[in-house]
This record gives C-alpha cells, sequence and structure tokens, in this order.
C-alpha cells in the first residue's frame, strides 16, 4: 500500500459509509463548487471591465492599447483627454452624491 492510498477513499458514497461522512462529503463539495463558480462569474466581469474600459480609451479618448504599450501617453495627457471629452459632450462623469472627498 502506497503513502497515497490510505488517503484516497475510492468509493465515497457507497452504502457502507456512515451518515456522517456522507454530509461532510456533500458540504465540502458545495462549499468548494460555489467558491469556484464565485471565482468563475468575477473572472467574466473583471473581463468585461477591462473591455468597456478599452472600449472607452479607444472610442472616446482616442488611444489605442498599443499607444498605452509603448509608453506614447503619460497619465496626465489621459486626464486631459478625458476632461476635453467631458467638456465637448462625448463622455458623462456622474458625480454620486455623498461619495465626493475632499469636497466641502
Amino acid at each position: 500500500e502506497s503513502f497515497t492510498e490510505a488517503y484516497i477513499i475510492q468509493r465515497p458514497f457507497s452504502s457502507g459509509g456512515s451518515y456522517l461522512r456522507k454530509a461532510w462529503i456533500l458540504i465540502y463539495t458545495l462549499l468548494f463548487s460555489t467558491y469556484g463558480v464565485v471565482c468563475v462569474l468575477q473572472f467574466g466581469h473583471g473581463i468585461i471591465a477591462s473591455l468597456e474600459s478599452k472600449t472607452f480609451l479607444e472610442e472616446v479618448l482616442g488611444v489605442s492599447d498599443r499607444d498605452l504599450e509603448v509608453g506614447r501617453y503619460e497619465w496626465g495627457e489621459i486626464v486631459e483627454r478625458m476632461s476635453e471629452a467631458q467638456r465637448v459632450g462625448r463622455c458623462r462623469v456622474a458625480i454620486l452624491p455623498g461619495r465626493r472627498s475632499g469636497v466641502d
């Protein structure tokens, strides 16, 4: 018998096991399955947010991802382009009540 065979249960849901062991196996399976689903959903949300940011940079600000990779623009230039786009009405920035910092 190898080292790992002592820790592996061949048929965990077979009729020979105790009720408590089956319950724990089911709880752990549900717990980790739920965790896996949440991770996949978060990953999908991150992909969608990244695509929205890319679209905003390219379509509204006129900055391609290649320009960002090679460092063609500094952050200050991106902020200036965003301010200009807001001034001419190409994009709107919503300021929500109670979310302003440093403004009294």
